[in-house]
């Protein structure tokens, strides 16, 4: 999401495809403001762009990606996150592709899991 004269904000289905999209944005501005300096800098016509995107091969190599997990693309909320039965419920949502916010009393809840899907409060 470009937010003129801010930046941009990047989602995705998950932590991973967050970080891709966001490398993408980086490079692409980056890229951009290199190629301002340029007098002669231009962009492709839609057209080309939908050309490039829909390429036969490049849609091959998408549906070559790896299957999604249950709960790709989600966000669970995980009471009692830091140990026993709520650890576990924990570890299986992020086993299973979920983004987990874990919440619990015990002071040990935001070094829980170590995972990039995981924000203990």
């Amino acid at each position: 999401i470009l937010l003129p004269g801010k930046g941009w904000a990047a989602a995705g289905q998950g932590v991973k495809q967050t970080r891709i999209v966001d490398d993408i944005a980086r490079h692409t501005a980056r890229g951009i403001q290199w190629a301002g300096k340029c007098s002669c800098y231009r962009c492709l016509p839609e057209r080309e762009l939908f050309e490039v995107e829909y390429w036969e091969l490049e849609q091959a190599k998408l549906r070559k990606g790896p299957a999604s997990k249950t709960f790709d693309g989600k966000i669970v909320c995980v009471s009692g996150a830091a140990s026993g039965i709520g650890k576990a419920v924990a570890k299986e949502f992020l086993d299973q592709g979920a983004c987990v916010l874990g919440l619990d009393i015990n002071p040990d809840t935001p070094s829980a899991f170590s995972s990039p899907s995981y924000l203990g409060v």
